[in-house]
């Protein structure tokens, strides 16, 4: 399981099309095991994909 960064960060870093394809569809796994997790649909989705996507990018 991917742990979420709590606190607002501005980060940003070059990557390709095809590394953020890969990066969303890949959180798009990770999202759906974690609302089967928590037992419902996750209405701010959007920030569970960013900060994955960040996590993921700068594996932090």
């Amino acid at each position: 399981m991917v742990k979420i960064i709590k606190k607002p960060t501005l980060i940003m870093k070059n990557i390709s099309i095809n590394e953020l394809e890969k990066l969303l569809m890949e959180a798009e796994i990770a999202h759906k095991q974690y609302e089967n997790e928590i037992g419902k649909k996750d209405v701010d989705w959007p920030v569970w994909f960013a900060k994955y996507i960040i996590k993921k990018t700068y594996k932090i």
